[in-house]
């Protein structure tokens, strides 16, 4: 595990740079603020603060650029609710500070078991402490004790198989609006799981422009579960694919 050292304004993009174009992602601890990094067809946004995730729903009801699936649940819950190797990416956005270190480690363990690609974590650098006043969150809202923060992390807990950027100076403004005495910095932690597959990728667009040229709706129609498809089901669906090109050729 090697930390790469940048400038808050560059971390951001640095790391972009580092995350996996995916189809499935689960978006752990997500708030009122999902990911936006990437645009995958399903974003599943699992939040357990019932009023978040109500918010959110709001929010997004009007955007149409993928298929949203709101899951109200914990952490452990939602690590039982998939099976191993389902979802592509796994992201844990301001998540882990809120976990005392023995919880969150168990979580970070869990997702390994779930995600296929990647797994995506930002938290602050070391710790900071954060507490809610009369039970309400930055937002007004009625989550400040899900804002509390229970520990802190520096880059060497991350452990080999992860690759670390960091900034010292990134959160300026606590959670009651209030500028820090002190900047807060921030770690973004990415775990590598398996290797892309380029192969299977060129061989999912050649499928969907022979489908398209034959003006074929049952030829998209796998192409698409191609696409979205976990990696058992995509050597059978491949299979039939390569089957209906063969006929229709």
């Amino acid at each position: 595990m090697k930390t790469k050292w940048l400038k808050a304004e560059y971390l951001e993009g640095e790391v972009k740079q580092h995350i996996c174009d995916v189809t499935t992602i689960l978006d752990i601890g997500c708030g009122i603020m999902p990911q936006r990094f990437i645009r995958p067809l399903t974003h599943i946004c699992c939040e357990p603060h019932k009023e978040y995730l109500q918010k959110l729903q709001d929010k997004l009801k009007d955007t149409h650029d993928r298929n949203y699936l709101f899951v109200n649940a914990t952490w452990q819950e939602a690590v039982r609710l998939f099976p191993q190797k389902s979802i592509d990416t796994v992201f844990l956005l301001d998540v882990i500070e809120h976990l005392k270190k023995s919880e969150a480690k168990k979580l970070i363990r869990q997702t390994e078991k779930i995600a296929r690609r990647q797994i995506i974590i930002f938290t602050p650098l070391g710790f900071a402490s954060q507490h809610s006043k009369g039970g309400k969150d930055a937002w007004g809202l009625g989550g400040g004790t899900w804002q509390e923060h229970k520990s802190g992390w520096q880059p060497e807990d991350f452990g080999d198989g992860w690759k670390v950027f960091a900034t010292k100076k990134f959160h300026i403004i606590d959670t009651l609006k209030k500028i820090r005495k002190k900047p807060v910095g921030a770690i973004f932690a990415i775990r590598d799981l398996e290797k892309p597959e380029p192969d299977l990728e060129k061989a999912a667009n050649e499928l969907y422009f022979k489908a398209v040229d034959a003006h074929s709706l049952a030829g998209l129609k796998i192409s698409i579960i191609f696409f979205s498809s976990w990696k058992k089901g995509k050597e059978v669906i491949w299979t039939a694919a390569k089957y209906f090109i063969k006929r229709k050729s």
